[in-house]
């Protein structure tokens, strides 16, 4: 139970051991592409400075109107309760605003159907346009001379087209004293001058001012009405600052800062006048109503006088009862009342439906009234004839007469209203457009410019360091059970003798042209193979064989280049050591040692040549050379053979240390084939170059073959992180 609890955390150890050596290899890798994280910030921060330069500049222009409460008028004159009238709250009034009635009048009043551009130059519009003069915009308007420049400008007051026109661009073109011509591609349209009206095959045209050079060129549109007014209802902003406040701000952006204010003051403008006529329409509706209903109460009128008149004639003066002057009086009220309120519904079935309160509300009183009016009726009945007929005549004068007299005095009444009307709209403050535009924000530009920069950067190094699958440190072999002997960092000074000798110049090349360890002993990568040699020393005590193998999993690892330069290091420790060049194929041991024999290994193992013509001598006492010689038909057919077997049974007896230059493992077989010969196996991969892949795949293939890998040597090291730079520790 100890060993369980004890091995569960080093488990959880190792994990949070892993999650660490993550963060550090993420940082490597960011570390290691930070030239290309630089240039690509810098790339992207350029692309957004001249784009910040170079737009035109974006201004805003604002105003603001104030929503009154609406005062009592049409409503006490037809006797409705104020909770009854409808009053917009600043939602609908937005809406009116950005209404097509409004906006529609404001395009035809400014002519904002009309869209006039300019040519601009190629590049640096904003710069152009800023009035300032330099060689970016010189160059600029060289390469293009119809672009207009700055300060330069085309008014057109009237343009017609035909309906196939709409919508397209047809092009001004200066033509100096006044005159210009218009354009359809290159098809010449018209002719004209400023301030007259030009009309022509359909074409009706009025310019108000040309002020440019000649040739340069304008781009002018017709747009249809409605997407002209779809257009500007899209560009303007309306919002109520604060909750309920009444108070609406009208905003507009553009790049002409003189025409914003002065749509918004006509937008604003319009819309007050709107609400004007909102206002007054009620009382001219009750108005209309009023008149045409007056004649009919007159004429009613003057019947029932001339009635009740004819009726005393008739009767010789009959005077009426006290009793009977009381039942008129409240017949009289009874009947004004019940008028009014079928005057007022007749008013009410105009605005509302008969489900609405204010509609119910009329009807429950009409109906009230009846029923008082019918037990009246009871109570006359019991009157003598002549008074019921007295009553009955006098209260239709005496009712005709008040309800006649009150249509008078509310036809006065709404006359003086409809007069006095304002609205309950007001601007406040009248439009301006602010000082400084509002795009483009050159600081967020470029800011914004450099963090997608920096993100696109990150994410290519990222990215192309995972597809790589390279190895990038150590640790990753030893990971995979496999001990590092050496990490050999990458040596600039043998990269260039590398050159030299590829290149193929017609230098006299030396024998140091090719070998680190002849032409600089104190580099870094042979003090590398010096640790190398050492850990050699001690692999091979437990081994009953002197012969070692250096190969690698893929061509490119640098395993001749280790094989020979630690073949002078064992021999200037004052071993003997003879130094194969196994790579049948491809194997260049010869151009490094400079010999100058053409046969080899190869030749010796196919009987063209003896055993005293293979080895060769160097400039290092101690060491010996045998070459490949020439590329054989079947090289690994000549290393599984007897004669390749016997030779290296001699050279173990005749030297310290014999060390085997093979092929790549998973090119061919020839390693696997040696390997069964030797005592110790080296496995040589390269920094960011061998992949992961490969060396497992190796391993796994001497593992299959029963020959042991002893250990690996980690190439071509590039000190890109202060993590490994201890790989590179330089003592001077």
């Amino acid at each position: 139970m100890k060993f369980e609890k004890h091995n569960g955390l080093n488990k959880q150890g190792s994990v949070q051991a892993d999650d660490e050596i993550d963060l550090r290899e993420l940082f490597n890798h960011l570390w290691q592409g930070r030239w290309l994280i630089l240039v690509t910030v810098f790339v992207c921060a350029l692309i957004s400075l001249i784009y910040a330069i170079s737009a035109l500049p974006v201004y805003q222009a604002n105003n603001l109107l104030q929503i009154e409460e609406k005062q009592s008028g049409i409503s006490d004159l037809v006797g409705m309760p104020e909770y009854f009238m409808e009053e917009s709250d600043s939602s609908t009034e937005i809406e009116l605003i950005k209404s097509r009635r409004i906006i529609g009048k404001t395009v035809d009043q400014m002519s904002l159907d009309i869209k006039v551009s300019p040519s601009k130059p190629p590049f640096a519009a904003g710069i152009a346009y800023s009035g300032v003069s330099n060689f970016i915009t010189d160059f600029a308007f060289y390469l293009k001379p119809s672009a207009v420049k700055h300060g330069e400008v085309l008014e057109v007051s009237i343009l017609e087209v035909p309906g196939s026109y709409l919508d397209t661009r047809l092009t001004l073109r200066a033509a100096g004293k006044d005159s210009y011509e218009l354009f359809y591609e290159n098809e010449l349209l018209l002719e004209g001058h400023v301030g007259e009206t030009v009309e022509t095959g359909g074409f009706s045209i009025h310019i108000k001012s040309l002020s440019a050079h000649p040739g340069a060129e304008f781009f002018v549109v017709k747009q249809n009405r409605l997407r002209a007014v779809n257009e500007l209802q899209e560009e303007i902003t309306v919002i109520e600052k604060g909750d309920k406040s009444g108070i609406l701000e009208m905003r507009l952006k553009g790049t002409d800062s003189d025409l914003l204010p002065k749509v918004l003051d006509q937008v604003a403008q319009n819309y007050v006048l709107e609400n004007v006529n909102r206002s007054s329409a009620e009382a001219s509706k009750s108005l209309k109503f009023l008149r045409n209903q007056l004649p009919e109460i007159r004429a009613g009128l003057e019947e029932n006088e001339e009635k009740l008149n004819q009726y005393q004639v008739s009767a010789e003066s009959v005077n009426i009862l006290a009793e009977t002057q009381v039942l008129l009086e409240q017949s009289v009220e009874l009947e004004s009342k019940i008028s009014e309120l079928k005057l007022k519904k007749s008013e009410v079935e105009r605005k509302f439906q008969p489900s609405h309160p204010v509609y119910k509300s009329v009807n429950s009183q009409i109906s009230e009234l009846t029923n008082k009016k019918v037990e009246l009726r009871n109570r006359i009945l019991g009157l003598p004839d002549t008074q019921q007929e007295l009553l009955r005549l006098k209260r239709n004068v005496e009712v005709g007469t008040a309800i006649y007299t009150q249509m008078l005095n509310s036809i006065q009444e709404l006359n003086i209203v409809r007069a006095g009307t304002v609205g309950n709209v007001r601007v406040v403050d009248t439009a301006a457009t602010a000082l400084e535009p509002i795009k483009p924000k050159k600081a967020l530009i470029l800011a914004l410019g450099m963090l997608l920069g920096g993100i696109i950067g990150v994410l290519i190094a990222l990215v192309r360091t995972f597809l790589s699958k390279g190895l990038n440190s150590p640790e990753e072999i030893e990971n995979m059970g496999k001990p590092v002997y050496a990490v050999v960092p990458f040596s600039k000074f043998q990269d260039g003798m590398k050159v030299n000798v590829l290149r193929g110049t017609k230098k006299k090349v030396t024998f140091s042209d090719g070998l680190l360890a002849i032409e600089n002993p104190a580099d870094n990568a042979i003090e590398s193979l010096r640790g190398l040699r050492t850990s050699i020393y001690f692999a091979m005590v437990e081994s009953d064989s002197n012969a070692i193998m250096i190969t690698s999993p893929g061509p490119g690892a640098g395993k001749s280049f280790n094989s020979s330069n630690l073949a002078i290091l064992m021999a200037q420790a004052g071993k003997k050591v003879v130094l194969i060049d196994a790579d049948l194929r491809k194997g260049y041991l010869h151009r490094l040692f400079k010999l100058k024999t053409k046969q080899g290994i190869s030749d010796f193992l196919r009987g063209q040549i003896g055993k005293e013509s293979l080895i060769n001598n160097t400039e290092v006492d101690a060491l010996k050379v045998i070459p490949r010689g020439a590329v054989p038909p079947n090289p690994s057919e000549l290393l599984m053979s007897t004669k390749f077997e016997h030779l290296l049974s001699e050279l173990k007896q005749q030297f310290d240390l014999v060390i085997i230059d093979t092929p790549p493992v998973l090119a061919v077989t020839d390693a696997r084939v040696v390997s069964k010969q030797v005592g110790t196996v080296l496995m040589v991969v390269r920094h960011n170059v061998t992949h992961k892949k490969e060396l497992e795949i190796a391993l796994k293939t001497f593992a299959n073959t029963q020959s042991e890998v002893k250990g690996v040597v980690f190439n071509g090291f590039t000190k890109k992180s202060a993590e490994y730079s201890y790989y590179s520790y330089e003592y001077e």
